[in-house]
């Protein structure tokens, strides 16, 4: 059973960002760090393709897959069938949603990277600008 219906419009995949560190609001948020399942997508997760439809649910996905060799969906935006793929300021804007969801905010203290002035996410050094996410 597919599990489209039960995800917000868009999801990340953190179990392999966790390694060194807690998200601290993914505990919180935790349907924003599941994923769909790879087993109802087609065409088959691919690093070729952006576009995918759940064949339980017709749910349209735009997914950008893990870099490993057996891929899986590592950030995924619901689009339907009458919408374009999301543009690049698009993605950017929900991942970087994704990345203060995960740390549970932002620290009182600015970023490190010279010249920002953005605020610190909990627990790091940098704003959700400057840290890879997913």
């Amino acid at each position: 059973m597919c599990n489209c219906r039960q995800l917000p419009p868009c999801v990340a995949e953190i179990e392999s960002m966790e390694r060194d560190f807690a998200f601290s609001g993914a505990l919180i948020h935790k349907h924003y760090f599941e994923t769909p399942e790879g087993d109802y997508l087609e065409p088959q997760l691919g690093h070729s393709h952006f576009r995918y439809r759940c064949l339980e649910c017709g749910q349209e996905w735009y997914i950008e897959c893990s870099p490993e060799q057996t891929p899986f969906p590592a950030f995924a935006f619901k689009v339907n069938e009458l919408m374009r793929l999301p543009s690049e300021n698009e993605v950017q804007a929900a991942k970087q949603y994704l990345c203060i969801l995960a740390h549970g905010g932002f620290s009182s203290e600015k970023c490190r990277m010279a010249g920002c002035k953005n605020h610190k996410v909990l627990g790091r050094e940098l704003c959700h600008l400057h840290i890879p996410f997913p």
